[in-house]
C-alpha cells in the first residue's frame, strides 16, 4: 500500500519523535524555553511535513514526496506503527530510569525524599546549620 517514501517518512518520523522524546527523558529541569523548544520542534517537524508535501513545488524536477506525509498520517497503521516503536525504542531507557531512581538514587534524590519525610519539623535540613545539615545527608548514605 505504501512506497518508499512513505516508508522513509514514517521511519523519520519515528526517528525525531524517539530522539525528542529521550532528550526530554534526560533532562534533569525543565524551564518554559525547554517546554518551547523540545515540544515545538516536534509539532514544527509535522507542520514543516504537511507543508512541503502538500504543494508541488515548480522549481523541483521530481515531486515524489507530494502527499506523501498526508497519506502517512491517514492509515491508522502508520499511527499504531508509531507509537509501537517510539515506546519500543524508549522502553528500556524508562526502566532503567526507574530502576535507578528506585535503588541508586543520587544524593540529591536522597536529600528529596529525607526532606519529604522531616516535612516542617525542627530537624528540617534546609534550615539547619550547613555543618549539620552535611552530617544528616551523610547518614542517608
Amino acid at each position: 500500500m505504501f512506497g518508499n517514501w512513505t516508508f522513509g517518512t514514517l521511519v523519520f518520523t519515528v526517528m525525531v519523535i524517539t530522539v525528542t522524546a529521550k532528550m526530554a527523558l534526560e533532562t534533569h529541569f525543565w524551564t518554559w524555553i525547554n517546554h518551547l523548544v523540545t515540544w515545538g520542534s516536534i509539532l514544527f517537524y509535522f507542520v514543516f511535513s504537511l507543508f512541503y508535501g502538500g504543494i508541488l513545488w515548480p522549481f523541483l524536477s521530481s515531486q515524489n514526496m507530494y502527499f506523501v506525509f498526508i497519506q502517512l498520517l491517514s492509515s491508522g497503521s502508520a499511527w499504531f506503527a508509531i507509537i509501537l516503536m517510539v515506546v519500543t525504542c524508549l522502553f528500556l531507557d524508562i526502566v532503567k530510569k526507574v530502576f535507578d531512581h528506585q535503588f541508586h538514587p543520587t544524593n540529591i534524590e536522597k536529600a528529596q525524599m529525607y526532606s519529604n519525610t522531616v516535612a516542617f519539623s525542627d530537624e528540617f535540613i534546609a534550615l539547619q546549620p550547613l555543618s549539620r545539615a552535611r552530617s544528616q545527608l551523610s547518614k542517608l548514605r
